[in-house]
């Protein structure tokens, strides 16, 4: 069954029915690209049950990346403190809000990425989520059990949205969300042009107490840039993974003197079970610029940095079309080495649906919630990825995925060029 959804000018076919996620169809959409083309977000394998689609690939878009949201009410208290599906509503009126700033919207929805404080909250969020996106667009969406950034939260969401609203400056399109006042002093938004090159940092970390670590890391990732040729104010998000999740501001106030007198982009915080530690990875813009570039994609490896076959160190999406894939699980139950070979199965069959393979993923964040999970994932990877272009990436120990899972991945990749 294939289904479409349509804006002028019109979408031209649809993706074919895939046999990978339950309700067999796709939704596109389509209007003019910022640069005059025809720009075009097409929903795969829509779950109805759980508002969700397998994938959600973009093409000709901005692409407006929000800030971590938790349920926080005018009064800076978290609404429903015990409901869940309740935070849930308050989070999604939130993001619509934020991205409404940027001329976007939760229709015009690419990823969400979401922290549960208990994996029965999952269950929860996504009948919120399937009453929301009843009809048309859905998400790409991916879960972690991760506890939120605030002590009576149950669910903290990031967003990628579609605008057609272009950056006022060269560098990142950084704003800051009226939206969120009171809840983040970091801009609410930062755009990544659709016609400057993509840029996805590996996580990067450094030995020291929370501070320390994250001002070496910061240098760190200062130096990644600086070989690239961009400087902070290129960066359109960051993600840092932490412990304990209780001294945020620890690290934001660490990031924030990093970027000086300019404006923080968007931070997304992701509790790990390393304690006392820090790992930051971020996305970078070149600006909007257009490039006669033939790769699509392209693999780097910083000066004073090691190649390794399990991931690069640096990805670089020169142009679109870019596919989101939603988080994958191998089924429950199942144990680590299994699980690992499912997801990635999973994904390969996704990605075939969509022009896609594993040769041209360029961005992935591995959740595990134990150790054995993690080096199967390592003994694995090799055997499905090549070891000249791994995707750039971060694995992250957690308490939880999903029930009866201890693996999941949140993956950007391209199509085959």
């Amino acid at each position: 069954m294939n289904s479409t959804l349509r804006k002028s000018p019109r979408a031209t076919g649809a993706l074919p029915a895939s046999a990978f996620i339950g309700v067999l169809a796709s939704f596109a959409m389509s209007a003019v690209a910022a640069d005059g083309g025809a720009a075009s977000l097409r929903s795969v394998s829509p779950n109805a049950a759980t508002g969700t689609a397998g994938a959600v690939v973009v093409s000709g878009y901005h692409l407006a990346h929000t800030a971590q949201v938790v349920a926080v009410g005018a009064d800076g208290k978290v609404a429903e403190p015990n409901d869940a599906g309740r935070q849930t509503g308050r989070c999604l009126e939130l993001l619509d809000a934020v991205l409404k700033e940027a001329e976007s919207g939760l229709d015009k929805i690419v990823k969400l990425h979401i922290c549960v404080a208990k994996p029965e909250h999952i269950a929860e969020v996504q009948q919120v989520l399937s009453l929301r996106f009843s009809s048309g667009m859905k998400p790409a969406v991916t879960f972690v059990v991760s506890t939120p950034p605030h002590p009576d939260a149950l669910v903290a969401m990031d967003a990628v949205g579609a605008t057609e609203k272009t950056p006022t400056v060269a560098a990142a399109g950084l704003i800051s969300s009226a939206a969120l006042k009171g809840q983040t002093t970091t801009a609410g938004i930062g755009i990544l042009p659709a016609k400057g090159r993509a840029v996805y940092v590996a996580g990067q970390s450094a030995a020291g107490d929370l501070a320390e670590g994250t001002r070496r890391t910061l240098d760190s990732l200062r130096r990644t840039l600086e070989f690239l040729a961009l400087k902070p104010q290129h960066v359109v998000q960051l993600k840092a993974f932490m412990a304990p999740i209780t001294q945020t501001a620890v690290v934001q106030t660490e990031i924030a003197k990093f970027f000086g007198t300019n404006m923080t982009p968007p931070i997304v915080f992701v509790e790990w079970t390393t304690q006392q530690s820090v790992e930051i990875e971020l996305i970078a813009t070149t600006g909007d610029q257009s490039f006669s570039v033939k790769d699509n994609l392209n693999f780097v490896t910083p000066h004073g940095m090691v190649p390794s076959p399990l991931y690069s160190r640096v990805a670089v999406l020169n142009h679109g079309p870019a596919i989101y894939v939603g988080g994958l699980h191998g089924a429950a139950g199942s144990d680590p080495n299994a699980q690992v070979r499912e997801v990635f199965g999973s994904l390969e069959k996704l990605l075939r649906e969509v022009d896609g393979n594993l040769r041209h993923l360029a961005k992935a964040t591995y959740y595990v919630s134990d150790e054995k999970t993690s080096s199967e994932l390592n003994a694995l990877r090799p055997g499905f990825l090549d070891p000249k272009r791994p995707p750039a990436a971060s694995k992250a120990m957690v308490r939880g995925i999903a029930p009866g899972r201890t693996i999941t991945i949140d993956m950007i990749a391209a199509p085959i060029r």
